[in-house]
Protein backbone atom coordinates (compact mmCIF):
# COMPACT_ATOMS: atom_id res chain seq x y z
CA UNK A 1 0.00 0.00 0.00
CA UNK A 2 2.82 2.42 0.80
CA UNK A 3 4.45 1.68 -2.58
CA UNK A 4 1.15 2.33 -4.32
CA UNK A 5 0.67 5.61 -2.43
CA UNK A 6 4.14 6.68 -3.51
CA UNK A 7 3.35 5.89 -7.15
CA UNK A 8 0.10 7.82 -6.97
CA UNK A 9 1.80 10.81 -5.36
CA UNK A 10 4.32 10.91 -8.24
CA UNK A 11 1.63 10.63 -10.93
CA UNK A 12 1.47 13.75 -13.15
CA UNK A 13 -1.20 14.87 -15.60
CA UNK A 14 1.47 16.49 -17.78
CA UNK A 15 2.61 14.36 -20.78
CA UNK A 16 5.96 12.64 -20.47
CA UNK A 17 7.65 14.91 -23.06
CA UNK A 18 6.78 18.01 -21.00
CA UNK A 19 7.27 16.50 -17.56
CA UNK A 20 10.77 17.88 -17.09
CA UNK A 21 9.59 21.44 -17.76
CA UNK A 22 6.65 20.96 -15.42
CA UNK A 23 8.90 19.77 -12.62
CA UNK A 24 11.20 22.75 -13.14
CA UNK A 25 8.65 25.58 -13.46
CA UNK A 26 5.43 24.32 -11.80
CA UNK A 27 4.76 23.42 -8.17
CA UNK A 28 3.95 19.79 -7.50
CA UNK A 29 0.34 20.56 -6.62
CA UNK A 30 -0.25 22.08 -10.08
CA UNK A 31 0.36 18.89 -12.08
CA UNK A 32 0.29 16.10 -9.45
CA UNK A 33 -3.34 15.72 -8.31
CA UNK A 34 -2.56 13.18 -5.58
CA UNK A 35 0.49 14.95 -4.22
CA UNK A 36 -1.47 17.34 -1.98
CA UNK A 37 -3.14 14.61 0.05
CA UNK A 38 -0.80 11.69 -0.34
CA UNK A 39 2.35 13.61 0.62
CA UNK A 40 1.02 13.32 4.16
CA UNK A 41 -1.85 10.99 3.44
CA UNK A 42 -2.85 9.84 6.92
CA UNK A 43 -3.11 13.34 8.38
CA UNK A 44 -4.87 14.84 5.34
CA UNK A 45 -7.37 11.99 5.12
CA UNK A 46 -8.11 12.37 8.82
CA UNK A 47 -8.64 16.10 8.36
CA UNK A 48 -11.14 15.37 5.60
CA UNK A 49 -13.08 13.15 8.00
CA UNK A 50 -13.05 15.81 10.73
CA UNK A 51 -14.23 18.51 8.31
CA UNK A 52 -17.02 16.21 7.10
CA UNK A 53 -18.06 15.50 10.69
CA UNK A 54 -18.32 19.20 11.57
CA UNK A 55 -20.18 19.95 8.33
CA UNK A 56 -22.60 17.09 8.98
CA UNK A 57 -23.35 18.50 12.43
CA UNK A 58 -23.90 22.01 11.01
CA UNK A 59 -26.13 20.73 8.18
CA UNK A 60 -28.26 18.61 10.51
CA UNK A 61 -28.80 21.53 12.90
CA UNK A 62 -29.60 23.83 9.97
CA UNK A 63 -32.12 21.42 8.50
CA UNK A 64 -33.76 20.73 11.85
CA UNK A 65 -34.28 24.48 12.35
CA UNK A 66 -35.31 25.80 8.93
CA UNK A 67 -36.95 22.80 7.22
CA UNK A 68 -40.73 23.21 7.61
CA UNK A 69 -43.82 21.46 6.20
CA UNK A 70 -44.92 22.57 2.77
CA UNK A 71 -48.42 23.60 3.92
CA UNK A 72 -47.01 26.46 6.01
CA UNK A 73 -45.50 28.14 2.91
CA UNK A 74 -48.32 27.77 0.38
CA UNK A 75 -48.68 31.55 0.09
CA UNK A 76 -44.96 32.26 0.17
CA UNK A 77 -43.47 33.70 -3.05
CA UNK A 78 -40.36 31.59 -2.57
CA UNK A 79 -42.34 28.39 -2.85
CA UNK A 80 -42.25 26.85 -6.32
CA UNK A 81 -45.64 25.51 -7.36
CA UNK A 82 -44.25 23.45 -10.20
CA UNK A 83 -43.04 20.55 -8.09
CA UNK A 84 -44.69 18.97 -5.09
CA UNK A 85 -42.53 18.62 -2.00
CA UNK A 86 -43.50 17.45 1.45
CA UNK A 87 -41.00 19.72 3.22
CA UNK A 88 -39.28 22.92 2.09
CA UNK A 89 -36.94 25.50 3.60
CA UNK A 90 -38.39 28.57 5.23
CA UNK A 91 -36.64 30.92 2.76
CA UNK A 92 -34.45 30.88 -0.30
CA UNK A 93 -31.44 32.01 1.76
CA UNK A 94 -31.64 29.03 4.12
CA UNK A 95 -31.98 26.74 1.11
CA UNK A 96 -28.83 28.20 -0.47
CA UNK A 97 -26.93 27.79 2.78
CA UNK A 98 -28.04 24.16 3.00
CA UNK A 99 -26.97 23.52 -0.60
CA UNK A 100 -23.59 25.18 0.00
CA UNK A 101 -22.78 23.17 3.12
CA UNK A 102 -24.12 20.00 1.53
CA UNK A 103 -21.95 20.56 -1.54
CA UNK A 104 -18.81 21.00 0.58
CA UNK A 105 -19.70 17.87 2.58
CA UNK A 106 -20.28 15.91 -0.63
CA UNK A 107 -16.93 17.10 -2.00
CA UNK A 108 -14.98 16.17 1.16
CA UNK A 109 -16.58 12.75 1.52
CA UNK A 110 -16.37 12.07 -2.21
CA UNK A 111 -12.69 12.99 -2.22
CA UNK A 112 -12.01 10.64 0.70
CA UNK A 113 -13.90 7.81 -0.99
CA UNK A 114 -12.17 8.44 -4.33
CA UNK A 115 -8.69 8.42 -2.80
CA UNK A 116 -9.46 5.27 -0.84
CA UNK A 117 -10.75 3.54 -3.97
CA UNK A 118 -7.68 4.61 -5.95
CA UNK A 119 -5.46 3.10 -3.27
CA UNK A 120 -7.35 -0.07 -2.40
CA UNK A 121 -8.89 -1.26 -5.67
CA UNK A 122 -5.58 -1.79 -7.58
CA UNK A 123 -4.19 -3.70 -4.62
CA UNK A 124 -7.31 -5.86 -4.46
CA UNK A 125 -7.18 -6.45 -8.22
CA UNK A 126 -3.57 -7.55 -7.93
CA UNK A 127 -4.47 -9.92 -5.08
CA UNK A 128 -7.36 -11.38 -7.07
CA UNK A 129 -5.13 -11.86 -10.11
CA UNK A 130 -2.51 -13.68 -8.03
CA UNK A 131 -5.16 -15.96 -6.51
CA UNK A 132 -7.05 -16.55 -9.77
CA UNK A 133 -4.72 -15.95 -12.76
CA UNK A 134 -7.17 -17.50 -15.25
CA UNK A 135 -10.01 -15.14 -14.37
CA UNK A 136 -10.74 -12.19 -16.66
CA UNK A 137 -9.83 -8.61 -15.78
CA UNK A 138 -13.50 -7.65 -15.46
CA UNK A 139 -14.18 -10.45 -12.98
CA UNK A 140 -11.12 -9.52 -10.93
CA UNK A 141 -12.23 -5.90 -10.89
CA UNK A 142 -15.73 -6.88 -9.74
CA UNK A 143 -14.35 -9.11 -6.98
CA UNK A 144 -11.96 -6.35 -5.91
CA UNK A 145 -14.83 -3.87 -5.57
CA UNK A 146 -16.89 -6.47 -3.72
CA UNK A 147 -14.10 -7.05 -1.20
CA UNK A 148 -13.68 -3.29 -0.83
CA UNK A 149 -17.36 -2.86 0.04
CA UNK A 150 -17.02 -5.53 2.71
CA UNK A 151 -15.00 -3.04 4.74
CA UNK A 152 -17.61 -1.55 7.08
CA UNK A 153 -15.83 1.78 7.35
CA UNK A 154 -15.67 2.33 3.58
CA UNK A 155 -19.23 1.07 3.09
CA UNK A 156 -20.47 3.52 5.72
CA UNK A 157 -18.66 6.40 3.99
CA UNK A 158 -20.34 5.48 0.71
CA UNK A 159 -23.72 5.34 2.49
CA UNK A 160 -23.18 8.85 3.91
CA UNK A 161 -22.24 10.03 0.43
CA UNK A 162 -25.50 8.56 -0.91
CA UNK A 163 -27.53 10.28 1.84
CA UNK A 164 -25.95 13.63 0.99
CA UNK A 165 -26.42 13.06 -2.75
CA UNK A 166 -30.08 12.15 -2.27
CA UNK A 167 -30.65 15.40 -0.38
CA UNK A 168 -28.78 17.54 -2.92
CA UNK A 169 -29.89 16.06 -6.23
CA UNK A 170 -33.39 14.76 -5.41
CA UNK A 171 -34.58 17.35 -2.91
CA UNK A 172 -35.04 14.97 0.04
CA UNK A 173 -33.49 17.37 2.53
CA UNK A 174 -34.54 15.27 5.52
CA UNK A 175 -31.74 12.87 4.53
CA UNK A 176 -29.24 15.45 5.85
CA UNK A 177 -30.21 14.29 9.36
CA UNK A 178 -28.51 10.95 8.79
CA UNK A 179 -25.14 12.68 8.49
CA UNK A 180 -25.05 12.90 12.30
CA UNK A 181 -24.61 9.13 12.42
CA UNK A 182 -20.99 9.77 11.45
CA UNK A 183 -20.34 10.34 15.17
CA UNK A 184 -20.68 6.59 15.70
CA UNK A 185 -17.87 6.07 13.19
CA UNK A 186 -15.39 8.65 14.49
CA UNK A 187 -15.98 8.55 18.25
CA UNK A 188 -14.40 5.65 20.14
CA UNK A 189 -16.88 5.75 23.03
CA UNK A 190 -19.85 5.49 20.69
CA UNK A 191 -18.06 2.71 18.82
CA UNK A 192 -17.78 0.84 22.11
CA UNK A 193 -21.53 1.20 22.62
CA UNK A 194 -22.21 -0.15 19.14
CA UNK A 195 -19.82 -3.07 19.67
CA UNK A 196 -21.60 -3.88 22.92
CA UNK A 197 -24.72 -4.60 20.83
CA UNK A 198 -23.08 -6.17 17.78
CA UNK A 199 -20.65 -8.43 19.68
CA UNK A 200 -23.37 -10.66 21.24
CA UNK A 201 -25.50 -10.36 18.10
CA UNK A 202 -26.07 -14.09 17.77
CA UNK A 203 -27.10 -14.47 21.40
CA UNK A 204 -29.40 -11.46 21.12
CA UNK A 205 -30.96 -12.86 17.96
CA UNK A 206 -31.62 -16.24 19.52
CA UNK A 207 -33.06 -14.62 22.66
CA UNK A 208 -35.40 -12.48 20.58
CA UNK A 209 -36.38 -15.56 18.57
CA UNK A 210 -37.22 -17.30 21.84
CA UNK A 211 -39.37 -14.32 22.84
CA UNK A 212 -41.21 -14.52 19.50
CA UNK A 213 -41.82 -18.25 20.01
CA UNK A 214 -43.20 -17.63 23.49
CA UNK A 215 -45.46 -14.89 22.10
CA UNK A 216 -46.63 -17.23 19.32
CA UNK A 217 -47.64 -19.85 21.89
CA UNK A 218 -49.53 -17.29 23.98
CA UNK A 219 -51.19 -15.96 20.81
CA UNK A 220 -52.39 -19.49 20.02
CA UNK A 221 -53.91 -19.79 23.49
CA UNK A 222 -55.52 -16.35 23.21
CA UNK A 223 -56.86 -17.08 19.71
CA UNK A 224 -58.51 -20.27 20.94
CA UNK A 225 -59.76 -19.27 24.41
CA UNK A 226 -59.83 -15.48 24.65
CA UNK A 227 -60.66 -14.33 21.13
CA UNK A 228 -63.64 -12.18 22.21
CA UNK A 229 -61.52 -10.48 24.91
CA UNK A 230 -58.85 -9.55 22.35
CA UNK A 231 -61.40 -7.95 20.03
CA UNK A 232 -60.02 -6.98 16.61
CA UNK A 233 -56.47 -7.94 17.54
CA UNK A 234 -57.02 -11.70 17.14
CA UNK A 235 -59.98 -11.98 14.75
CA UNK A 236 -58.07 -13.20 11.68
CA UNK A 237 -55.48 -15.85 12.50
CA UNK A 238 -52.71 -16.75 14.93
CA UNK A 239 -50.00 -14.93 12.96
CA UNK A 240 -51.95 -11.66 13.04
CA UNK A 241 -52.59 -12.15 16.74
CA UNK A 242 -48.84 -12.74 17.33
CA UNK A 243 -47.89 -9.60 15.40
CA UNK A 244 -50.42 -7.50 17.33
CA UNK A 245 -49.22 -8.82 20.68
CA UNK A 246 -45.58 -8.07 19.79
CA UNK A 247 -46.42 -4.56 18.63
CA UNK A 248 -49.15 -3.51 21.04
CA UNK A 249 -47.65 -5.37 23.99
CA UNK A 250 -44.21 -3.75 23.70
CA UNK A 251 -45.32 -0.21 22.82
CA UNK A 252 -47.04 0.24 26.17
CA UNK A 253 -45.19 1.31 29.28
CA UNK A 254 -45.91 -2.04 30.98
CA UNK A 255 -45.23 -5.22 29.02
CA UNK A 256 -48.27 -7.45 29.01
CA UNK A 257 -51.62 -8.34 27.47
CA UNK A 258 -53.94 -6.32 29.71
CA UNK A 259 -53.96 -3.26 27.43
CA UNK A 260 -55.20 -5.40 24.51
CA UNK A 261 -57.85 -7.45 26.31
CA UNK A 262 -61.08 -6.43 27.95
CA UNK A 263 -60.95 -5.88 31.68
CA UNK A 264 -61.96 -8.63 34.11
CA UNK A 265 -62.91 -8.38 37.77
CA UNK A 266 -62.44 -10.87 40.65
CA UNK A 267 -66.10 -11.80 40.53
CA UNK A 268 -65.96 -12.96 36.95
CA UNK A 269 -65.97 -16.66 36.11
CA UNK A 270 -62.67 -16.65 34.16
CA UNK A 271 -60.82 -14.46 36.68
CA UNK A 272 -58.21 -17.09 37.82
CA UNK A 273 -57.42 -18.20 34.27
CA UNK A 274 -57.06 -14.59 33.05
CA UNK A 275 -54.77 -13.73 35.93
CA UNK A 276 -52.54 -16.70 35.20
CA UNK A 277 -52.56 -15.94 31.46
CA UNK A 278 -51.67 -12.25 31.84
CA UNK A 279 -49.13 -12.53 34.67
CA UNK A 280 -47.34 -15.56 33.21
CA UNK A 281 -46.84 -13.74 29.91
CA UNK A 282 -45.54 -10.67 31.75
CA UNK A 283 -43.09 -12.82 33.74
CA UNK A 284 -41.83 -14.88 30.79
CA UNK A 285 -41.69 -12.16 28.16
CA UNK A 286 -41.40 -8.94 30.14
CA UNK A 287 -38.97 -10.13 32.81
CA UNK A 288 -37.08 -13.17 31.54
CA UNK A 289 -36.68 -12.48 27.83
CA UNK A 290 -36.24 -8.70 27.84
CA UNK A 291 -34.00 -8.70 30.90
CA UNK A 292 -31.89 -11.40 29.26
CA UNK A 293 -31.38 -9.10 26.28
CA UNK A 294 -30.44 -6.22 28.58
CA UNK A 295 -28.08 -8.47 30.54
CA UNK A 296 -26.28 -9.64 27.39
CA UNK A 297 -25.73 -6.04 26.27
CA UNK A 298 -24.54 -4.95 29.73
CA UNK A 299 -22.12 -7.90 30.01
CA UNK A 300 -20.74 -7.21 26.54
CA UNK A 301 -20.27 -3.53 27.35
CA UNK A 302 -18.54 -4.40 30.62
CA UNK A 303 -16.17 -6.82 28.87
CA UNK A 304 -15.26 -4.23 26.23
CA UNK A 305 -14.77 -1.57 28.87
CA UNK A 306 -12.57 -3.88 30.94
CA UNK A 307 -10.51 -4.72 27.86
CA UNK A 308 -9.99 -1.02 27.12
CA UNK A 309 -8.95 -0.34 30.71
CA UNK A 310 -6.42 -3.19 30.66
CA UNK A 311 -5.03 -2.03 27.31
CA UNK A 312 -4.68 1.55 28.55
CA UNK A 313 -3.11 0.37 31.79
CA UNK A 314 -0.61 -1.71 29.83
CA UNK A 315 0.26 1.29 27.65
CA UNK A 316 0.75 3.48 30.74
CA UNK A 317 2.81 1.05 32.83
CA UNK A 318 4.96 -0.77 30.25
CA UNK A 319 7.11 0.33 27.35
CA UNK A 320 5.59 -0.41 23.96
CA UNK A 321 8.55 -2.17 22.33
CA UNK A 322 10.46 -3.89 25.12
CA UNK A 323 7.58 -4.32 27.64
CA UNK A 324 9.75 -3.09 30.53
CA UNK A 325 8.05 -1.80 33.66
CA UNK A 326 7.68 1.98 33.82
CA UNK A 327 8.92 2.13 37.40
CA UNK A 328 12.22 0.52 36.46
CA UNK A 329 12.73 2.92 33.54
CA UNK A 330 11.90 5.97 35.66
CA UNK A 331 14.28 4.85 38.42
CA UNK A 332 17.27 4.42 36.12
CA UNK A 333 16.42 7.59 34.18
CA UNK A 334 16.25 9.58 37.39
CA UNK A 335 19.67 8.28 38.36
CA UNK A 336 20.94 9.58 35.00
CA UNK A 337 19.39 13.01 35.58
CA UNK A 338 16.40 12.58 33.22
CA UNK A 339 13.19 13.97 34.70
CA UNK A 340 10.50 12.17 32.68
CA UNK A 341 12.36 8.97 31.95
CA UNK A 342 9.47 6.92 30.58
CA UNK A 343 8.44 9.56 28.03
CA UNK A 344 12.09 10.07 27.06
CA UNK A 345 12.58 6.31 26.64
CA UNK A 346 9.44 5.95 24.51
CA UNK A 347 10.15 8.97 22.29
CA UNK A 348 13.95 8.87 21.92
CA UNK A 349 15.30 5.41 22.80
CA UNK A 350 12.58 3.04 21.61
CA UNK A 351 10.20 5.07 19.49
CA UNK A 352 7.57 2.72 18.09
CA UNK A 353 7.25 4.78 14.90
CA UNK A 354 10.96 4.34 14.26
CA UNK A 355 10.44 0.59 14.38
CA UNK A 356 7.46 0.95 12.03
CA UNK A 357 9.53 3.08 9.65
CA UNK A 358 12.27 0.45 9.75
CA UNK A 359 9.75 -2.27 8.84
CA UNK A 360 8.46 -0.15 5.95
CA UNK A 361 12.03 0.46 4.83
CA UNK A 362 12.73 -3.27 4.76
CA UNK A 363 9.53 -4.02 2.88
CA UNK A 364 10.23 -1.35 0.26
CA UNK A 365 13.88 -2.31 -0.23
CA UNK A 366 14.91 -5.10 -2.55
CA UNK A 367 16.26 -8.13 -0.76
CA UNK A 368 19.46 -7.92 -2.83
CA UNK A 369 20.13 -4.38 -1.52
CA UNK A 370 19.68 -5.30 2.16
CA UNK A 371 22.64 -5.83 4.46
CA UNK A 372 23.17 -9.05 6.36
CA UNK A 373 21.23 -8.09 9.53
CA UNK A 374 18.53 -6.37 7.45
CA UNK A 375 18.10 -9.51 5.35
CA UNK A 376 17.76 -11.67 8.48
CA UNK A 377 15.20 -9.32 10.02
CA UNK A 378 13.18 -9.06 6.80
CA UNK A 379 13.04 -12.83 6.36
CA UNK A 380 11.99 -13.12 10.00
CA UNK A 381 9.18 -10.60 9.46
CA UNK A 382 7.94 -12.47 6.41
CA UNK A 383 7.94 -15.73 8.39
CA UNK A 384 6.24 -14.16 11.39
CA UNK A 385 9.35 -14.39 13.59
CA UNK A 386 9.76 -11.27 15.75
CA UNK A 387 12.72 -12.31 17.85
CA UNK A 388 14.64 -9.31 16.54
CA UNK A 389 12.46 -6.98 18.64
CA UNK A 390 14.25 -6.30 21.97
CA UNK A 391 11.65 -7.73 24.32
CA UNK A 392 12.81 -7.13 27.89
CA UNK A 393 15.97 -5.30 26.77
CA UNK A 394 16.92 -1.65 26.53
CA UNK A 395 20.36 -0.20 25.85
CA UNK A 396 19.55 2.75 28.09
CA UNK A 397 19.00 0.46 31.08
CA UNK A 398 21.62 -2.18 30.36
CA UNK A 399 24.39 0.34 29.69
CA UNK A 400 23.72 2.03 33.00
CA UNK A 401 23.66 -1.27 34.87
CA UNK A 402 26.89 -2.44 33.21
CA UNK A 403 28.70 0.82 33.98
CA UNK A 404 27.43 1.37 37.51
CA UNK A 405 26.81 -2.14 38.73
CA UNK A 406 23.23 -1.45 39.79
CA UNK A 407 21.76 -3.60 42.48
CA UNK A 408 22.71 -6.92 40.87
CA UNK A 409 25.81 -8.96 41.51
CA UNK A 410 28.59 -9.16 38.96
CA UNK A 411 27.82 -12.73 37.93
CA UNK A 412 24.20 -12.06 36.81
CA UNK A 413 25.36 -8.99 34.87
CA UNK A 414 28.07 -11.05 33.15
CA UNK A 415 25.51 -13.71 32.32
CA UNK A 416 23.16 -11.11 30.81
CA UNK A 417 25.98 -9.66 28.73
CA UNK A 418 27.11 -13.05 27.45
CA UNK A 419 23.50 -14.07 26.80
CA UNK A 420 22.90 -10.96 24.70
CA UNK A 421 26.12 -11.52 22.75
CA UNK A 422 25.30 -15.23 22.37
CA UNK A 423 21.89 -14.42 20.93
CA UNK A 424 23.61 -12.15 18.43
CA UNK A 425 25.95 -14.91 17.42
CA UNK A 426 23.14 -17.43 17.11
CA UNK A 427 21.04 -15.10 14.97
CA UNK A 428 23.89 -14.27 12.53
CA UNK A 429 24.42 -16.34 9.43
CA UNK A 430 27.43 -14.69 7.82
CA UNK A 431 31.03 -14.37 8.91
CA UNK A 432 30.86 -10.61 9.45
CA UNK A 433 28.25 -11.02 12.18
CA UNK A 434 30.33 -13.75 13.81
CA UNK A 435 33.42 -11.52 13.71
CA UNK A 436 31.59 -8.62 15.33
CA UNK A 437 30.19 -10.89 18.01
CA UNK A 438 33.64 -12.34 18.77
CA UNK A 439 35.05 -8.82 18.94
CA UNK A 440 32.39 -7.88 21.47
CA UNK A 441 33.23 -10.93 23.58
CA UNK A 442 36.95 -10.11 23.41
CA UNK A 443 36.35 -6.51 24.41
CA UNK A 444 34.15 -7.57 27.29
CA UNK A 445 36.59 -10.17 28.62
CA UNK A 446 39.53 -7.79 28.25
CA UNK A 447 37.74 -5.09 30.25
CA UNK A 448 36.95 -7.60 32.99
CA UNK A 449 40.59 -8.74 33.10
CA UNK A 450 41.78 -5.14 33.40
CA UNK A 451 39.41 -4.51 36.30
CA UNK A 452 40.52 -7.74 37.96
CA UNK A 453 44.18 -6.75 37.48
CA UNK A 454 43.52 -3.37 39.10
CA UNK A 455 41.75 -5.02 42.05
CA UNK A 456 44.64 -7.44 42.63
CA UNK A 457 47.19 -4.63 42.51
CA UNK A 458 45.18 -2.60 45.02
CA UNK A 459 45.07 -5.59 47.38
CA UNK A 460 48.86 -6.08 47.13
CA UNK A 461 49.43 -2.42 47.80
CA UNK A 462 47.40 -2.69 51.00
CA UNK A 463 49.35 -5.76 52.09
CA UNK A 464 52.63 -4.05 51.35
CA UNK A 465 51.65 -1.02 53.42
CA UNK A 466 50.60 -3.14 56.42
CA UNK A 467 53.65 -5.51 56.55
CA UNK A 468 56.29 -3.18 55.22
CA UNK A 469 57.38 -5.78 52.69
CA UNK A 470 57.95 -5.39 49.04
CA UNK A 471 56.31 -8.27 47.24
CA UNK A 472 56.58 -8.37 43.55
CA UNK A 473 53.76 -6.75 41.63
CA UNK A 474 51.05 -9.32 40.92
CA UNK A 475 50.00 -10.11 37.41
CA UNK A 476 47.52 -12.39 35.76
CA UNK A 477 50.29 -13.64 33.56
CA UNK A 478 50.29 -14.07 29.89
CA UNK A 479 47.79 -16.88 29.88
CA UNK A 480 44.83 -14.55 29.55
CA UNK A 481 46.45 -12.52 26.78
CA UNK A 482 47.42 -15.69 24.98
CA UNK A 483 43.91 -16.98 25.32
CA UNK A 484 42.48 -13.76 23.93
CA UNK A 485 44.96 -13.85 21.09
Amino acid sequence: ESKHIRQLSRFSVVPARCLRLARRHLPDSAHRPFQIFLANDARMMQRLLHIALLLGLAIALHVSTFLVPEETLEDSPDHSSGSHKETVFSSSLTEKVAFSMGGVYFACTGLWVSLTICIQVPLNVKTQHEQNPDRSVTSNMAMAIFHLLQDAYIAWRIALLCFCGGALFFGHFWLFSFLLLDFFCQNTLLQTNVKAVTAPFRSLTMTFLGAVIVTFCYASIGFHWYRPEFGDYCNHNVMTCTANILYQGTRNGIIGLSSMMSSVMPGNEDWPARVMFDISYFIVYGIFCLNTIVGLIVDSFGALRHEQILRQRNMDTQSFISCIERKKIDTIAQAQGISDGFAYHESHKQNKWDYMAFIFYLCETRLFDCTGPERIIRLGIEEGDYKWIPLGHSMMLETYLDDNGGSDDALPRIERKIDRIGRGVGAAEDWDSHTLAIADVTKFVRSRLDKLQSAVESAWDLLRGEHGTRPSSPSLGGGASATLA
